[in-house]
């Protein structure tokens, strides 16, 4: 039995032989492949002039015969096309939440409001406003005094903070005194001026409010409160704010005495 599988063997090969030669194809080996192994195929040696097949237990056949290399393994082949898409996986589940970040730096501390000093009202109008040290209740006050029966104010420079651009409008409230009666009615000169490079500088526009005093008495500290609109610029476009205040010759003005102001707290309204 044994002797029959190798006669079928050496036949195989026998033909496989005679068909190389017959067509040329005689494989060689390359010298970094273990031959005799499936992957670098079988060494047979075929005689050239009868095609006798020899078996050779070496790598190398005698002369005379030809090395054929039979069940080598052959070249990759070519890259086949990448398969169908594959259905979409399900949704992880959510993970855990991260830790908080690092606490940020502190903004800048907000201007609420400004006040307005008397001593900021630097520029004097007419001969009946100026800026004095009036004693007040036995105490020295700097005051801009505004004295009756003649149009008299004074105009302070203002240093509006960038954060107030946005404000629709200023509130301002007004601190004063009186001289004589603190009940009589006046009239308040009032008004704040913006203006931009190219404007006529000076041209200030006012309005007149009707100022009713607490009962308090002679030289008891007022305030009046105003909501009071920019005139000329709004606070987004002005460069240059200017703040005027004091009283008109009106009848109303006229008996009440001198109005001694003595600084303005302006609000944005946003």
């Amino acid at each position: 039995m044994q002797n029959k599988s190798m006669k079928l063997a050496i036949a195989t090969f026998t033909a496989a032989a005679s068909v190389a030669l017959a067509l040329g194809t005689v494989a060689i080996a390359q010298s970094s492949t273990k031959l005799n192994t499936a992957s670098g195929g079988y060494v047979v040696c075929v005689k050239k002039t009868d095609q006798t097949v020899k078996m050779p237990l070496k790598s190398t056949c005698p002369k005379g015969y030809a090395r054929i290399i039979l069940g080598a393994k052959g070249l990759p082949g070519a890259k086949g096309d990448s398969g169908a898409q594959g259905p979409q996986g399900y949704q992880g589940e959510v993970g855990p939440a991260g830790t908080d970040g690092a606490a940020g730096a502190a903004g800048a501390t907000a201007v609420d409001s400004l006040y307005v000093p008397a001593s900021d009202f630097a520029a004097q109008y007419y001969t009946s406003s100026s800026l004095e040290h009036e004693s007040i209740a036995g105490f020295d006050h700097m005051v801009l005094v505004v004295h009756p029966n003649q149009p008299a104010y004074g105009m302070a420079s203002l240093r509006l903070p960038s954060s107030w651009k946005t404000a629709q409008s200023l509130s301002v409230e007004l601190f004063y005194t009186t001289s004589t009666d603190s009940t009589s009615t006046w009239v308040l000169e009032h008004g704040i001026d913006g203006f931009s490079a190219g404007d006529a500088f000076g041209s200030n526009q006012s309005g007149e409010l009707t100022v009713t005093p607490e009962n308090y008495g002679p030289d008891r500290l007022q305030k009046f409160t105003y909501s009071e609109e920019v005139f000329n610029k709004s606070l987004a476009t002005g460069d240059v704010f200017e703040m005027i205040l004091g009283r008109w010759d009106t009848p109303d003005n006229i008996n009440t005495g001198d109005i001694y102001i003595v600084g303005a707290r302006i609000t944005p309204n946003f």
